[in-house]
């Protein structure tokens, strides 16, 4: 899997979406940010990177601030009118400029190289500085906005890793404090650092250009790699910092819905092992992101049991029955599907619900053509195509001996033909599974002579032949040699198809 098909996924559940932080959204963002500037040239002469050796803590933070969100700024623009020009937005626009994607990361590249040289070093002695921060003003928190986002540019983790050390601390303390304010802003920084620190988007996704090509080749699949490796450090932190939840949740879609279903499952259990229930929720919910969270809504808790009972489809069903039954399949799979779950469990539930449909569609249509002479074009063709399971086949028969029972003038004979022709191709494909070579050729000698009885079984017969050509030659060199013998000496139905089962015949290989 390449690294760049994960930038498609869309998580379904709001707590794994609220992992993609960005400084730049934050709500106690400034209003009025300077939009003018027009490239990143203009930002880069800017009066603000000429911050004086001497000037206070105060001023460096806020320059600083101010010079990221200018860059924010324009960096928004190039994102807007990438997203105008979008062949799924846009009705009559400009030409979309391929380039201005690479603009927008060539602009922060640009940025930050002027800003590391001005700023960083001084940013770091700020976030570092108790006193600073002890005074609970707009310095230290602006210090902190800014430093963040750069250390995750250049790859830092080690940085990250120190500064939320020193926040962790820091939140332990205060929460001791009678004082609700300096619980308040030991929270903030703590939540604020751990959007960062440890984030799989932004250092796996983002930061995958920071990992040298000779790095890279070590592992045969280096992004899972290091998810692999985000993910236990996770698990480690959490059982210190609750409030790494949601980092947690982001690990584990990411690895859940790229197929890693054997990680995802191994770095649940660590997760899971790492915090209880009751604080998991609590965490998530003092962050803000869902007033009414449920246990269910943090991704790695979620139980992605089901009850397979809802896919057993009675065989005396009526209409009305599998109506009802339809619909409560929908509805059942619909909600376990909104929730994170493996792509090998998604896709036996896929598997089940086939099969439970292709069931509740013989009984309607059955039960629609022995009250009629005949159907409609849709209900003949979903008959005489349907791919049977044991249930269904042991129906339908049941439903053409009840059929065939009934007085010559009564007997309805198309549905008795339409039906023959599923249960020739099943009690084929059941033989075919068994490799008994003797239930093989029965199967084939009744498919046959049904075949050159009706249209319907001939039709379905060279489907089939064509099929098992592509997955069982030897199963279809069985039937069409049978179809071939039949036709040739015969002026039965298989006559008229005898070139269609000789073109399918010569596509088997020489040696079968």
């Amino acid at each position: 899997m390449k690294l760049f098909s994960l930038r498609g996924i869309v998580c379904v559940l709001i707590v794994a979406a609220c992992v993609a932080y960005a400084y730049k959204k934050s709500s106690d963002s400034p209003l009025g940010a300077d939009e003018g500037s027009q490239c990143v040239e203009d930002i880069l002469k800017d009066p603000l990177f000429k911050i004086a050796d001497d000037a206070s803590p105060k001023d460096v933070a806020s320059a600083a601030y101010n010079l990221c969100l200018k860059l924010d700024a324009l960096n928004e623009k190039i994102a807007k009118t990438i997203a105008d020009n979008n062949p799924r937005n846009r009705s009559k626009r400009d030409p979309i400029d391929p380039h201005k994607s690479q603009k927008k990361n060539d602009n922060t590249e640009k940025f930050y190289k002027r800003f590391e040289e001005v700023f960083v070093p001084k940013l770091a002695q700020i976030v570092a500085n108790d006193e600073i921060t002890d005074l609970m003003d707009e310095t230290s928190e602006n210090a902190l906005r800014v430093y963040l986002p750069y250390q995750v540019h250049v790859g830092n983790i080690d940085e990250l890793a120190k500064i939320h050390e020193r926040e962790l601390l820091r939140y332990r303390k205060a929460i001791r404090s009678d004082d609700w304010r300096v619980k308040k802003q030991a929270f903030d920084r703590l939540t604020r650092v751990d959007r960062y620190y440890l984030n799989v988007k932004e250092f796996v996704w983002d930061g995958y250009r920071l990992v040298s090509d000779a790095t890279k080749r070590q592992f045969s699949d280096f992004e899972y790699y290091l998810i692999m490796e985000f993910g236990n450090q996770i698990a480690e932190e959490l059982k210190r910092d609750p409030y790494l939840v949601l980092n947690a949740n982001s690990c584990y879609l990411i690895l859940l819905h790229n197929g890693y279903d054997d990680a995802a499952v191994e770095l649940r259990e660590k997760f899971v092992a790492a915090i209880d229930p009751e604080t998991a929720v609590r965490a998530v919910r003092d962050q803000g992101i869902m007033a009414n969270i449920q246990l269910s809504d943090v991704s790695f808790y979620h139980d992605d049991a089901f009850d397979d009972s809802i896919f057993d489809i009675p065989e005396d069903a009526s209409q009305s029955d599998c109506v009802s039954l339809a619909n409560q399949i929908d509805f059942e799979v619909s909600i376990f599907l909104d929730k994170p779950t493996s792509q090998r469990k998604r896709n036996e539930i896929f598997e089940k619900t086939k099969v439970a449909k292709t069931q509740i569609a013989v009984h309607k249509i059955a039960y629609y053509m022995t009250e009629r002479n005949g159907g409609s074009i849709q209900e003949e063709d979903e008959l005489k195509n349907a791919r049977l399971t044991a249930k269904t086949a042991r129906f339908l028969r049941k439903q053409i001996d009840a059929e065939t029972q009934k007085p010559l003038d009564k007997i309805n004979v198309r549905f008795a033909d339409l039906a023959r022709a599923p249960l020739l191709a099943y009690n084929l494909e059941e033989a075919a599974l068994s490799g008994d070579a003797d239930a093989i050729a029965d199967a084939c000698d009744n498919f046959v002579r049904r075949a050159n009885k009706s249209d319907v079984a001939a039709e379905r017969l060279l489907l089939e032949a064509d099929s098992y050509a592509q997955s069982n030659p030897e199963v279809a060199a069985a039937l069409l040699d049978r179809a071939l013998d039949e036709a040739t000496n015969s002026i039965g139905k298989l006559s008229v198809n005898a070139v269609k089962l000789r073109k399918i015949k010569d596509s088997l290989s020489p040696e079968d």
